[in-house]
């Protein structure tokens, strides 16, 4: 879908498709950074680190400024690639037309003037709102998952499983019988 976008354009738009291609990646891997951001800050709130918390609170904003700065770029950039290549393939058709004999146009007016219209609004509408989501999910999901739990806060759950330590995890847990 990428390359036969980048065919669709005319060559004086292909910096403006590399660019907006660019910033679509940036944007996404700063979404990915920020949701990673997420992680240390929870870890240092449950351990009651605050200074930790307002570091990495700090460093989730910072990410979220930039995030929201390449979201603008890349949005503002999608639409004028839509754009650009609505125009061009306006331009194209028209210039085939033209060169198509009087007779060939009998009956096919009503098909020529929907592929004019809605044809090329499909393929803006896959610049403009398509791509940039498929793009994002691939960047943003760049990173591979990390296999770290969070520390546990053994003796402040009341529940009887928490307060079974040395029990394996895969063990069938059985209540004991109470009398009244």
């Amino acid at each position: 879908m990428i390359r036969q976008l980048r065919t669709v354009l005319s060559a004086e738009w292909q910096g403006q498709y590399t660019s907006f291609l660019v910033w679509t990646g940036l944007y996404g891997v700063l979404q990915g950074l920020a949701v990673t951001l997420l992680v240390p800050v929870a870890r240092s709130l449950q351990a009651a680190d605050w200074a930790g918390a307002w570091m990495w609170i700090g460093a989730l904003a910072v990410t979220a400024v930039a995030c929201s700065i390449a979201h603008y770029v890349q949005a503002m950039g999608g639409f004028a690639v839509a754009l650009a290549a609505l125009r061009s393939m306006h331009l194209r058709i028209g210039d085939h037309l033209v060169t198509l004999p009087l007779g060939w146009f009998t009956g096919r007016t009503g098909s020529i003037a929907q592929i004019a219209s809605k044809g090329t609004l499909s393929v803006g509408v896959v610049a403009a709102h398509l791509l940039t989501p498929v793009i994002i999910g691939i960047t943003a999901a760049s990173r591979p998952p990390t296999r770290q739990r969070l520390p546990s806060t053994t003796g402040s759950s009341s529940s009887p499983a928490a307060s079974r330590s040395c029990a394996r995890p895969d063990a069938p847990t059985t209540r004991a019988a109470t009398s009244p």
